[in-house]
């Protein structure tokens, strides 16, 4: 579920609620922890996993995963091997 803000979370408690394991990829930001923080506290019967870890180095998932695909993209700008003469 895509929430667009952390404000919307309450909206998503009841479906997160009927599942065991909850990954959450949320801002690498003090909203984003106090909605991690919240997400836990709201399903004590499920196992909330930070997510986050993988984009530690940015604030947003977003931001991580336009950063790979550029970099994606980069690599195979290069050339490959060497020129024969």
């Amino acid at each position: 579920i895509v929430l667009n803000s952390v404000v919307n979370l309450h909206k998503a408690v009841s479906f997160f609620s009927r599942h065991r394991v909850v990954h959450a990829l949320l801002d690498n930001d003090d909203a984003g922890q106090k909605a991690l923080a919240r997400l836990g506290e709201s399903l004590p019967s499920s196992e909330v996993i930070d997510q986050s870890v993988f984009y530690r180095d940015h604030k947003y998932l977003n931001e991580y995963l336009q950063e790979k695909q550029h970099q994606q993209v980069q690599r195979k700008q290069q050339p490959h091997g060497h020129k024969v003469r």
